[in-house]
């Protein structure tokens, strides 16, 4: 696409890198790299999925990476999916749970925000939040799917 900016670009790169450098601290949980794609629509926005893939459970994590834009901010939304269309929205499960600080920690406001930090940073809690309130889900213990907000549409 010829008229995404070199923010966008370079921010995908950099997070491209540190996802593959945390590779091996989802590989610990039996995830497994399986797919990079690009999402969204070129028009309004597109963004990087990041897939991993757990062939024992069948239970599958993406992070989805927004690049901060004009008055948009940044950062991650995760999901975990299972077969027969079950989801878990990793920051809404987190929020409906009282874990607000580590929610935060999923996006970024300012446009000149360090992304390599940033996405470090994100995958430094994330691996305490597999450790520790994602650990029955991951292992395949437990599930609960998230609802989605319709906004009035449904």
């Amino acid at each position: 696409m010829k008229h995404e900016s070199k923010l966008l670009t370079s921010d995908f790169e950099i997070v491209r890198e540190v996802v593959n450098q945390q590779a091996n601290l989802l590989s610990a949980f039996g995830f497994e790299p399986c797919e990079l794609k690009w999402e969204g629509s070129p028009t309004l926005r597109r963004y990087p999925v990041f897939g991993f893939l757990n062939k024992r459970t069948e239970m599958r994590i993406d992070f989805a990476f927004f690049s901060a834009q004009e008055s948009f901010g940044g950062g991650f939304v995760v999901t975990i999916s299972k077969p027969l269309n079950h989801l878990l929205n990793v920051k809404d499960y987190l929020k409906s749970h009282g874990h607000e600080a580590p929610a935060r920690l999923f996006r970024y406001r300012a446009s000149n925000t360090d992304v390599r930090s940033f996405a470090q940073s994100f995958f430094d809690m994330f691996d305490g939040l597999l450790r520790k309130e994602l650990a029955s889900i991951v292992q395949g213990k437990a599930w609960e799917d998230t609802p989605i907000d319709w906004m009035g549409y449904k």
